[in-house]
Parts: C-alpha cells; sequence; structure tokens
C-alpha cells in the first residue's frame, strides 16, 4: 500500500457531507483509493443529525472533545496498531486532530517498518506533545501548515497551545502551503489538486 490517510475531525458534522464520507475526504486520493493504493482509516464519530446539526456550534464543539478523546483511546490505537499492520503502508498522511491519534499511538505501539515516510497536515496537536511522542528518526517527515487556517486558531483558543499545523515548532521538517478552498480552507484542501502535486514532490 502507498498511502495510508487518516483523517481529522467532525467528519459526521461536515457542512459539505450528509454523512461521513467513505473516503475518509481526502477527494483528490478517489484514484488511488479505488486502484487499492491508498487506504482511508476512518475513525470519526457518529452524530445523530438534522438539517441544521452542523451548524450548531455547541455539537460541534462537543464533538470535537469526543474525538479528542478518542484519539487518545489505547482501544483506537489498537485498531489503528491492527489496520497498519495489514495495510503495510509506505506513506501516512495525517491530517488535522488524525495527527493527534498517530501521535499518542506512537506512546504504545511502533510503525510497520513498510512505514518510510509521515506527512502531517494542518495538524492539531502542540509542539510539546510531538517532542513527549516523536516521529521516529528514521522515518521521513513534513508538516505542513498555514498561519490563517480557522479550525487551528479555533482549536488554539480552546486548548491554549499553539498547533504545528498553525505555526510549526521549527522550519527543518515543516512547509508552508497557504489554504484558499473555501467555505471549509481547513478540509477543502482534499479538494486542491496543486497540494497533491507539493505531496508528490515531498515523496521519497
Amino acid at each position: 500500500m502507498q498511502y495510508f490517510l487518516i483523517h481529522g475531525y467532525g467528519k459526521a458534522l461536515d457542512i459539505q457531507e450528509p454523512d461521513i464520507p467513505e473516503n475518509g475526504g481526502f477527494y483528490i486520493f478517489d484514484n488511488e483509493i479505488t486502484e487499492n493504493k491508498a487506504y482511508p482509516y476512518i475513525w470519526a464519530e457518529t452524530v445523530q443529525r438534522n438539517l441544521l446539526t452542523p451548524y450548531n456550534l455547541i455539537a460541534q464543539i462537543q464533538l470535537y472533545y469526543r474525538e479528542r478523546h478518542k484519539a487518545e483511546d489505547t482501544k483506537e490505537h489498537q485498531r489503528l496498531y491492527q489496520e497498519l499492520s495489514s495495510q503495510k503502508p509506505k506513506i501516512i498522511i495525517a491530517h488535522s486532530s488524525g495527527a493527534r491519534l498517530l501521535v499518542k499511538y506512537l506512546a504504545t505501539y511502533t510503525l510497520p517498518k513498510s512505514v518510510k515516510q509521515i506527512i502531517f497536515v494542518q495538524a492539531d496537536i502542540s509542539k510539546t506533545e510531538l517532542q513527549v511522542n516523536p516521529i521516529p528518526a528514521q522515518i521521513q517527515f513534513t508538516n505542513f501548515w498555514c498561519y490563517w487556517d480557522p479550525a487551528l486558531i479555533t482549536s488554539m483558543l480552546l486548548n491554549r497551545y499553539i498547533p504545528i499545523g498553525l505555526y510549526p515548532p521549527e522550519p527543518k521538517h515543516s512547509r508552508f502551503y497557504p489554504l484558499y478552498k473555501l467555505p471549509n480552507p481547513h478540509q477543502n484542501i482534499w479538494k486542491d489538486n496543486k497540494f497533491k502535486q507539493i505531496i508528490a514532490q515531498t515523496i521519497i
């Protein structure tokens, strides 16, 4: 498997989707998913929703904290371990709170030997948390960030840390990419074919 795709927060309340998408929201990888070259790891919490639920700020925040807890849950880490072991990917791409899930996973589990590269995109995790559970030194790591990401600005206010997807802890492994696709630039980066080309440039 080439790509193992870990989505971020709120797939159940995405205003552009009626339900959790099977591709995890990674639209630019639809061809690779169809051809079994990419595997979307779906870990989103489900929500009973009506027409207005995605616009309910309280519902959004409640889901955020439920998924934040799930990203730190050992049962989810065990399931992730099983899926990684089965798929044996070369590259892991983690978006938003999907980066939190992977970093917390690394506190207990190792990665398959097949993994050569990890790419974080708009990661919702602090510098300190990454230092506690660092990416293994033998794996190439790239952290894509953008300082005007509205979702991560909200995270900064809620959690009182600066996510590394909003501002990187150090430049060595980080690369700026501007978010511009509306109405949800944080998520719509996965509808940006130019970004897919940028990802291709980082692949070893």
